[in-house]
């Protein structure tokens, strides 16, 4: 019997040294890298797709080109001037966009295969409200009209955040929110992964019942979410977790830490701030005085100086592409508050637009548009306007209050 253990156990020796210094033969998993987009822009023969092609000098496209393509089964060619690389259907529809709002073109498709769908790139999406409740919504930017997207009953949409490149979405929603002694509550929260392109909502957690929470994108491709809520046996005691997806909805990190009151005091959430580099670190910003700032170019490290600027910067959007900053301030005097939207020209280094409204909380980028809320009297709207045009272009004002993220509940 001993005999018969001692070669099994060297038989096991044996497997594992060999296993060890072997290769590893495990097969490598590539992810399928997709085909570039094209702008398409439909032309009866190929000329006069050619002589069109002069008049995108301006854009600056890397690539234009006209191919010829028959659809349907018909034999006669009709040809597409494709312009530019686009890394995938959101980039590339949003220039088209912006080509169409400077009348350089009256219509487009997109191209990768074959023609593909436009998508929903004439749609900008917001919250507002909906049989007193804040729902989703969609706002033609061509067209100028909105429309209901999502208002099921019992889900208020507490926050909605979009990722940079706003393909991806994410929602909170809520059943009844308030306070119990010093502590706030939220019942029946729920977390929604919402897709810009294809317009579908998927439920991805359910939190339920929770004291303080806060929603963040911390990166391209990072969403999280951190929630507080009280242990149920000891009310000394308080839970702080912090959970984490892709954007595609996929959840990556999922963690809780444990506090005791008396000891520990109430967790803290991070502080949000505004940025003081541009996304890809080209442009830096200085906080010089109280109404100036520095502008600095990395490449050449030489400071720019822009004056003017009023009241305490509480937030910034850089966008390189069109190389503009949107600042926007408050300032408090004893008898009143304002709030200031400035824009700031990155390469010609001065405020090209400002603007003073009361209660301006978010800003987004989309196209040539800048959307921006604020408190018009007792009512929360949307301005809509044209950074290229340096004019308003429209509001958004539905039945109640609207807003790029959230609205009063």
């Amino acid at each position: 019997m001993k005999k018969i253990f001692c070669l099994i156990f060297f038989a096991l020796i044996l497997i594992i040294y060999f296993s060890c210094s072997e290769k590893d033969k495990r097969p490598v998993i590539k992810l399928k890298k997709e085909k570039p987009v094209y702008i398409a822009i439909k032309f009866q023969d190929s000329l006069k797709a050619e002589t069109f092609a002069s008049k995108l000098d301006g854009y600056s496209f890397d690539t234009v080109f006209v191919k010829g393509l028959c659809e349907n089964g018909n034999q006669k060619k009709e040809y597409r001037l494709l312009a530019g690389t686009f890394a995938n259907i959101r980039s590339a529809g949003e220039k088209a966009m912006e080509m169409m709002s400077d009348s350089a073109i009256k219509d487009f498709e997109l191209f990768r295969d074959s023609i593909i769908e436009k998508g929903n790139f004439q749609n900008f999406f917001f919250i507002g409200t909906h049989l007193d409740r804040p729902g989703l919504y969609r706002y033609n930017i061509l067209k100028k009209k909105y429309s209901l997207v999502w208002s099921p009953w019992g889900k208020k949409i507490i926050t909605f955040e979009q990722s940079e490149d706003k393909t991806n979405s994410f929602f909170i929603t809520i059943f009844r929110s308030g306070n119990r002694g010093s502590f706030p509550y939220v019942t029946d929260a729920r977390i929604y992964h919402f897709n810009k392109e294809e317009e579908t909502i998927n439920s991805v957690e359910y939190i339920g019942k929770c004291q303080r929470l806060q929603a963040d994108w911390i990166s391209r491709d990072t969403f999280r979410v951190i929630l507080t809520y009280i242990d149920s046996v000891n009310t000394s005691f308080v839970y702080k977790k912090t959970i984490k997806y892709l954007s595609n909805g996929i959840r990556v990190f999922n963690d809780s830490l444990k506090f005791n009151l008396l000891t520990d005091g109430y967790p803290s959430f991070p502080k949000k701030g505004f940025k003081y580099s541009s996304e890809k670190k080209k442009y830096f910003m200085e906080l010089k005085s109280d109404s100036s700032i520095n502008i600095v170019e990395r490449e050449e490290s030489k400071k720019n100086e822009i004056v003017g600027i009023k009241g305490k910067i509480v937030n910034s959007l850089w966008n390189e592409e069109k190389g503009i900053l949107i600042l926007t301030t408050l300032e408090k005097t004893e008898k009143n508050i304002k709030s200031f939207i400035y824009g700031i020209d990155l390469e010609k280094y001065n405020i090209i637009f400002e603007d003073e409204i009361f209660g301006i909380t978010n800003t987004r980028f989309y196209g040539n548009c800048l959307f921006y809320d604020y408190i018009l009297i007792d009512r929360k709207i949307i301005k809509v306007f044209d950074i290229k045009n340096l004019n308003e272009y429209a509001e958004i004002k539905i039945k109640g209050n609207c807003g790029i993220k959230n609205i009063k509940l």
